[in-house]
């Protein structure tokens, strides 16, 4: 194993930097780390050695009673898989990344460890830094876990404050509850992943939502959302809702056909408008100029049929759009 001692030139950078100008403070939390098959007090120490490792490089570590304050009763949300469920996170402990992974003890002296970081605002994390130590003394796991979080400082530098601060103060949460659950929601146009009940990390305004289930009832509302750690909740009920009716749907195709023929009837009768008619008693000879006095007198039906045509288009569009539009619903908003 190499010690910690031998990192002399980044060790080094980072005391250069220290003089010329202050090391950026961004938060960061260890969140979701879990240390398995050893003493409390080992994983103790390899907790705050590695918490004085990210504060040499910059980041300012929220503790671990200070995450269990401030999670309180959702302590839930340290099993996030979703992004909202991500963002969510990042705005209750005001951080944008989290240090998550394992350090497991497989045997006697036999001990594995996993360890990434991860970015709350994208849901990603870094590629996992895997170690394992067939022979290990508990110094070299402690040197173990100090690499590797040296190493994450590195590869993930701070950037300061302000990149995690004013993200939180100008978002909120939004949770959407339906009846029943499982309904998909679009958020100012964009399908998200995760279906009803489910929470949103949102920009303070005025958003439009559109939360449908499988039976195509749906429901169309705007809400704003404050900035703030609290959430909105936002009930809807969308078994409330009507459902397509197939008798509406019919007779307004069946008023759509009927227009069509009506305008194809009237473009015909006024097309022929004023032609000459001609009899056996008056033929065209093909002579130039004669041509029967009698012309077609069209007028009068073409326009009635073209006038039958816009009633019925408009009484099919009428039809389709009463069965089509978005349900209508008054949601249940719940402010803190």
């Amino acid at each position: 194993m190499v010690l910690l001692g031998g990192m002399e030139p980044y060790a080094a950078a980072r005391a250069q930097q220290a003089q010329s100008e202050p090391l950026p403070s961004e938060p960061i939390a260890i969140s979701k780390l879990v240390f398995s098959g050893m003493a409390e007090e080992f994983a103790a120490d390899l907790r705050g050695n590695m918490t004085s490792v990210l504060q040499r490089g910059g980041y300012s570590v929220r503790s671990q009673a200070e995450v269990e304050s401030l999670l309180g009763s959702e302590l839930r949300l340290l099993g996030c898989t979703t992004a909202s469920c991500y963002g969510r996170l990042a705005q209750t402990l005001g951080v944008r990344r989290v240090i998550e992974g394992e350090v497991q003890r497989l045997q006697l002296s036999t001990f594995s460890m996993k360890l990434q970081m991860r970015d709350l605002f994208s849901g990603q994390a870094t590629p996992p830094i895997l170690e394992r130590c067939e022979v290990c003394s508990t110094d070299d796991v402690r040197q173990m876990v100090l690499h590797a979080a040296e190493r994450l400082t590195r590869e993930v530098p701070p950037r300061g404050p302000q990149v995690a601060e004013p993200r939180m103060n100008e978002s909120g949460i939004l949770v959407i509850e339906t009846e029943p659950p499982g309904a998909t929601v679009t958020i100012d146009g964009v399908l998200r992943s995760e279906r009803t009940p489910a929470s949103y990390l949102l920009a303070a305004g005025v958003h439009d939502l559109l939360v449908q289930d499988e039976s195509r009832r749906r429901v169309r509302q705007k809400v704003e959302v404050a900035a703030g750690s609290q959430p909105i909740t936002l009930r809807l009920s969308l078994s409330a809702q009507s459902v397509r009716r197939s008798w509406m749907t019919g007779l307004g195709i069946a008023s759509i056909v009927g227009a069509v023929g009506l305008l194809a009837g009237s473009a015909v009768l006024l097309y022929k408008h004023n032609d000459p008619v001609y009899t056996p008693e008056c033929p065209d000879l093909g002579l130039s100029g004669t041509h029967c006095p009698f012309k077609y007198d069209n007028l009068a039906p073409g326009v009635s049929m073209l006038v039958g045509a816009g009633v019925l288009g408009v009484t099919g569009g009428v039809l389709l759009y009463l069965d089509s539009r978005p349900a209508k619903a008054r949601p249940v908003v719940e402010k803190p």
